[in-house]
């Protein structure tokens, strides 16, 4: 499996290069790494689709009570796109 990229490239797709500067910016750090089965491509997109509705879940919760706008936070973003990529 793939490691997240810890520097920008000049051969890195535009979402990865967008990634890493997301994480130097912001000194985010991945969560704990999945088993590698989890990391498998159609199950890590399974993954990214059940977690990205948990968390506009959860941001739709904290806008019913007035403590958001509705929006996934960027952090969430963040390590969506990690598990998208395997990373995670």
């Amino acid at each position: 499996m793939a490691q997240a990229p810890r520097v920008e490239r000049s051969d890195m797709p535009p979402g990865d290069c967008k990634w890493v500067r997301d994480q130097l910016q912001n000194s985010w750090k991945l969560p704990r790494v999945a088993p590698w089965p989890l990391r498998l491509w159609g199950i890590r997109h399974i993954r990214v689709f059940f977690n990205s509705m948990q968390a506009q879940w959860m941001a739709d919760e904290y806008a019913r009570v007035g403590a958001g706008l509705g929006h996934i936070n960027p952090y969430d973003k963040w390590v969506l796109y990690a598990i998208y990529r395997g990373w995670a």
